[in-house]
């Protein structure tokens, strides 16, 4: 859920957000929110992750690895608890990274607008509730951003051959008839 959100909210299309916005969307205009404070937005999803990663650990910790660590010794091999240990590290992190982390990007990565608006009301609340944490995080980074002396990046421009890919691909897709094309290519043949 985190690592989706992640990616989704951060690769949605602002300008598509932007005008779902515009038109009434409230989803859309929470995405926009999110997406406008990156810091606030990022510090409650590595709190998450963070949480989420510390307790499937510590009960992996607790429950599988004693009685693997029993098990193993009841074999006498030696050194059981800390290979117990390892083997499940090792076997929760396997799960954590494939499904905690790689496939749910994969998955946002396909339609980031759509799961940025699914995910951004639990998100939010998320926010809400980690809100003394997030504050905290993102004072902490907001000050290392300072020090550091790192200008934000909030130039976002869009150059003509941006713009004619996405016009390539609506007419690969349909979206975008042929003679549509050629109307927006003659516009920046035009101003040349």
């Amino acid at each position: 859920f985190f690592a989706s959100s992640e990616l989704a909210i951060l690769s949605a299309n602002p300008i598509k957000i932007g005008m779902l916005a515009e038109k009434g969307n409230k989803k859309a205009k929470l995405v926009q929110k999110l997406q406008e404070d990156e810091t606030k937005f990022l510090s409650t999803i590595q709190v998450g992750i963070t949480l989420a990663g510390f307790f499937s650990s510590a009960t992996a910790a607790v429950s599988l690895s004693e009685g693997f660590g029993e098990w193993l010794s009841s074999l006498n091999v030696p050194f059981a608890e800390t290979i117990a240990l390892i083997v499940v590290t090792l076997i929760l992190s396997y799960f954590t990274l494939v499904f905690g982390e790689l496939f749910p990007k994969r998955i946002a990565l396909r339609s980031p607008e759509k799961i940025a608006m699914a995910f951004s009301g639990p998100i939010n609340v998320i926010r809400l509730i980690f809100k003394p944490i997030v504050f905290l995080l993102s004072g902490s980074c907001n000050l290392l951003v300072k020090l550091f002396k790192l200008k934000p990046n909030n130039d976002v421009k869009v150059t003509e051959e941006e713009v004619m890919g996405l016009v390539s691909t609506g007419v690969y897709d349909g979206s975008i008839d042929k003679d549509e094309l050629e109307l927006i290519d003659a516009v920046f043949t035009f101003g040349d």
